[in-house]
């Protein structure tokens, strides 16, 4: 683990243009379940409540939704709500393309998904000829791009043999930044549209360090210095995260996940803060960036 570097910091500020295409999107991990590693097992939401929220949400200009068969009654939610967003869905994994995309289109009563992801990674290692045939059968079933949701280089690397995919999925905050600056631009020449998740490490950014459950609290003292240097600009945890995300120029969007319209609002009042602000990141220069196993989800319980 790095040592954290002094606490003195000089900031040179650099008038930074907004991206002005860069775009909230509404995570759904969380409209009928509990979801994130700072979150307590909630009751979860009704039916009724979730589509209030999703109005909300509609109403304030969040025009596209993150979801997938695996958040639990989502995507159903979402077909009754009869709200028309643009939806970024995921393929389930283990059951038949096509069969997993009718299923997803008649929950969500759509006829037309703006963006299907593949959430499985070693698909595309174990069979990429069946894999091409797939890409290509869910084109043309009412599908406007396919995407992959990907976690480090070697998986960008194995998706950009498949022209067929043309978004992807990444992970990307201020203590994860292995697809951020340069990467973004050299994605996008290469005809990917990126979409960032995580741009709150599920959370773990935004929380009181004394309070981390035991899987995450190796990052206590980065989430320390995180929230330290945002202070010193006067910037919340919430708008600090995504203040250095959108400072990554060329980003499609970016998912943000929310319980209740509180939660929401309170993002989305930050996004629209964050996005005003005339300074780039390089206040976040003086912040360490842990290992690549101590920001993966997928290993904070074997650390």
């Amino acid at each position: 683990m790095h040592r954290l570097l002094g606490m003195c910091s000089i900031y040179l500020v650099i008038l930074m243009p907004v991206d002005a295409n860069i775009e909230l999107i509404l995570g759904t991990a969380q409209l009928v379940t509990s979801y994130g590693v700072t979150r307590d097992q909630e009751i979860p939401a009704t039916h009724q409540s979730a589509k209030e929220f999703l109005r909300n949400a509609f109403d304030k200009k969040v025009l596209t939704l993150d979801t997938a068969p695996a958040y639990g009654d989502a995507e159903k939610v979402i077909g009754e709500s009869g709200i028309p967003f643009k939806i970024h869905t995921k393929l389930r994994r283990g059951v038949n393309a096509l069969d997993s995309l009718e299923a997803s289109k008649v929950n969500l009563q759509a006829e037309n998904i703006e963006v299907v992801y593949i959430h499985d990674i070693d698909a595309f290692r174990s069979d990429s000829k069946k894999m091409i045939n797939d890409l290509s059968k869910i084109l043309d079933h009412g599908v406007n791009h396919i995407g992959v949701s990907i976690y480090d280089e070697d998986d960008l690397a194995l998706v950009r043999k498949f022209r067929q995919v043309t978004f992807v999925q990444v992970p990307m905050n201020i203590l994860d930044r292995r697809f951020s600056g340069q990467k973004v631009q050299e994605m996008n020449s290469s005809g990917l549209s990126v979409v960032v998740r995580s741009a709150f490490l599920q959370g773990v950014l935004l929380a009181d360090s004394a309070t981390l459950r035991p899987e995450v609290r190796h990052l206590k003292d980065f989430v320390d210095r995180f929230q330290l240097e945002g202070k010193k600009i006067g910037l919340d945890p919430v708008t600090a995260c995504l203040h250095w995300v959108i400072s990554q120029s060329k980003l499609s969007g970016v998912i943000v996940g929310a319980q209740n319209n509180g939660e929401f609002d309170a993002i989305r009042n930050s996004w629209e803060k964050a996005r005003n602000l005339t300074f780039d990141d390089s206040w976040a220069e003086v912040i360490p960036v842990p290992n690549s196993d101590a920001i993966d989800p997928r290993k904070w319980r074997a650390l």
